[in-house]
């Protein structure tokens, strides 16, 4: 287990994840952070307004990071061919 801090980067702000979380992997810190995204991106539908451009920068206390931008999360559907009974 290691500790991993999940800072966010929103334009030019960078709101720092002072506390971070224990997880095994780099990639189980990448997993929750989709999670995350996918969780304020359900948010952010009710204002009608998404914004997919910013990212979690995660950091590893042992200084691996990985950048993880929120349209990694989602796939937008704007094809309504197929889409399903009318």
């Amino acid at each position: 287990m290691g500790l991993f801090y999940l800072h966010q980067r929103r334009g030019a702000s960078y709101i720092h994840d002072l506390e971070g979380a224990e997880f095994d992997t780099l990639e189980g810190a990448r997993d929750e952070a989709l999670v995350a995204v996918r969780e304020l991106v359900s948010e952010m539908a009710l204002t009608g307004i998404v914004d997919l451009t910013p990212s979690f920068e995660i950091v590893g206390e042992d200084g691996a990071s990985m950048l993880v931008p929120f349209s990694d999360a989602v796939t937008v559907k704007t094809d309504l061919t197929g889409a399903g009974p009318s």
